[in-house]
């Protein structure tokens, strides 16, 4: 398995981040649609095509476990792809684990060709969710 992590600071109280943190479906529509698109389900529980080396894949995620208010993990597999997702709210940055392994795809490629891509993607969705979490408090909402 390949590890990626990422953590974003943030300005928005930790509810507001911890809102949508929480919310498994909404969480992955912040990825972007280049690697991620169709989500469907809510806090719990999603569905939604990946992007694999195969081309674009149906793939599951569901919560395994919550810290209440401070972590939330997820389990998602797809065909040819299977990751665990660890998002961290603190009082001033979202962090963010992402293990995950895909079949049939030799290592020189994951590590110079889809790791890049892949922390590209992780790290615009974790920037998402700050930003949104930013907003919403700015708003008052």
């Amino acid at each position: 398995m390949a590890t990626i992590k990422t953590s974003v600071p943030s300005r928005a109280p930790r509810a507001a981040l911890w809102t949508i943190v929480r919310n498994l479906s909404e969480r992955v529509a912040f990825l972007p649609e280049e690697g991620f698109r169709d989500v469907v389900g809510d806090a719990d529980h999603a569905t939604f095509k990946v992007r694999s080396p195969a081309g674009w894949v149906d793939a599951e995620s569901t919560v395994v476990r919550v810290v209440e208010g401070q972590e939330v993990e997820e389990h998602a597999e797809g065909k040819g792809i299977r990751y665990t997702a660890t998002f961290r709210v603190r009082d001033d940055a979202l962090d963010a684990e992402l293990d995950y392994n895909l079949s049939g795809v030799p290592g020189l490629v994951e590590r110079t060709v889809l790791r890049p891509l892949f922390q590209r993607y992780f790290n615009q969705g974790v920037q998402g969710i700050v930003a949104e979490a930013e907003r919403r408090a700015a708003a008052g909402s």
